[in-house]
């Protein structure tokens, strides 16, 4: 089967409320993973990045629902097609700040998405980096916790 991946980098908006989104965390992890989406989200009470996988068609409704969500301001985002899961036991692992110091790929995807968002015109692969980095988040996923 083929999936689709999606990783955005956004900033909350003036309509985001962080105890009203941690209330909703689990529905959102269950509706992921009712409909096979995989992934994981990080947020520093600055911005968030979220790479989320799936079927193709799943994907893009959940895409457009995340654009069009007032709530947050995405700042950049990429699309990526792939034949397997790289977070396949990730229905939505959220990372903590602590998780971020251990996964290093993570700081520097963010940093990277968030210097293209600044300065796209000096970067001219950005996005392949980025998918380098997720890879590379994929391969070091066991040395984090199970999922939350």
């Amino acid at each position: 089967m083929a999936y689709s991946s999606y990783a955005y980098l956004s900033k909350p908006t003036s309509l985001f409320n962080l105890d009203e989104f941690i209330d909703q965390l689990s529905r959102y992890t269950l509706n992921n993973k009712k409909r096979g989406i995989t992934g994981f989200l990080a947020y520093d009470q600055r911005r968030f990045f979220q790479y989320v996988e799936g079927e193709r068609e799943v994907l893009e409704e959940l895409e457009r629902s995340l654009r069009t969500d007032k709530r947050h301001e995405i700042l950049v985002h990429t699309n990526y097609r792939s034949g397997e899961k790289k977070f396949d036991n990730w229905s939505m692992k959220v990372l903590s700040i602590s998780d971020l110091t251990i996964v290093v790929p993570e700081n520097q995807l963010i940093d990277l998405l968030s210097f293209s968002y600044q300065h796209g015109h000096l970067i001219n692969d950005w996005e392949q980096e980025a998918w380098t980095l997720i890879d590379q988040i994929a391969k070091s996923k066991k040395m984090l916790l199970t999922d939350r």
